[in-house]
């Protein structure tokens, strides 16, 4: 899973992230309910620790550092 994929599957919802963009899903994600209405340094560090670490429960990731 890439960095934006990432992003919009957790801030806007899992079927955001398999969607074309601008695509409405439905209900609201978890963005539009806390009020977060911009991408932030500080989200996209989140996000992409997420991606790095996330393969480390399969087994095969290689050490973090």
């Amino acid at each position: 899973m890439n960095i934006p994929q990432a992003y919009r599957y957790v801030f806007i919802g899992p079927s955001a992230a398999k969607e074309p963009y601008g695509t409405k899903t439905g209900r609201s994600g978890n963005a539009e309910i806390h009020g977060l209405t911009e991408v932030t340094y500080e989200s996209i560090c989140y996000i992409a620790v997420i991606v790095r670490v996330s393969p480390c429960t399969t087994g095969k990731a290689k050490s973090f550092f």
